[in-house]
């Protein structure tokens, strides 16, 4: 066990491996005490590192412990890059979307890019230094999965990815948004659609999903909910 004066050391992000991986070892146990979840914790964090880089983003932003986790897809999601503007289309009410749901859920982004692309498009659209709202991780195309469908191989994102490597959430309190059923082949109950976004001017779509959201982060466990009836809840 660490000595007592590990659990002291104050909160803050390091730009070295060494600190990084205190980081994710005190973010995920929640400081316990606990010599089997001190070992799992141990060993996930270690191995954080390989499936880390490029798979999954360093900590950005500090996790709050008492919030429940929301995956964000990116493209045709939130934006749309398809066009000839110079950066990407956001979709409407995005920022006041992310400012609402950020008051209950830890936020992070899974896109089917690079990491590379995803970074800039935060920084190109200026997500990524809003006080109001704040990212904890990104999760790139390297971290998608395939599986088979109707004979064919599909792409998915599978949460387990994140919940290895963070020990606080699970099927219980967590959430994906995409526009792309198949990406939830791996967790049908955790996935939630949404309407695909071709820059139209007048999609509502955000400003009803955040009235979704902020009604179920009340729920101890999202397992008790059907996603596919969300629009039921506007």
């Amino acid at each position: 066990m660490f000595p007592v004066r590990y659990f002291q050391m104050p909160l803050m992000e390091f730009e070295t491996e060494e600190f990084l991986s205190w980081q994710i070892f005190k973010e995920s146990c929640l400081f316990t005490e606990c010599r089997q979840c001190f070992h799992i914790s141990r060993e996930r964090s270690s191995s954080l590192h390989d499936c880390r880089a490029p798979h999954i983003s360093q900590l950005i932003n500090r996790i709050r412990r008492s919030k429940k986790l929301l995956v964000l897809d990116l493209d045709h999601t939130l934006i749309n890059d398809d066009s000839d503007e110079v950066v990407p289309v956001t979709r409407p009410y995005l920022r006041r979307f992310l400012t609402s749901v950020y008051k209950h859920y830890n936020l992070a982004i899974w896109s089917a890019s690079s990491m590379k692309r995803i970074k800039r498009v935060l920084k190109e659209l200026a997500l990524d230094k809003d006080q109001r709202f704040r990212f904890s991780f990104l999760v790139c195309h390297k971290a998608m999965r395939s599986v088979k469908k109707g004979g064919k191989c599909v792409t998915t994102k599978p949460l387990a990815v994140i919940w290895e490597n963070f020990c606080r959430w699970s099927a219980k309190n967590t959430i994906i948004i995409d526009d792309k059923g198949e990406n939830f082949l791996r967790n049908p109950r955790e996935g939630l659609k949404i309407k695909r976004f071709e820059c139209e001017r007048r999609d509502r779509e955000l400003r009803k999903l955040s009235v979704y959201l902020r009604k179920i982060s009340k729920y101890r466990d999202f397992r008790v909910l059907n996603h596919k009836k969300w629009k039921n809840c506007y």
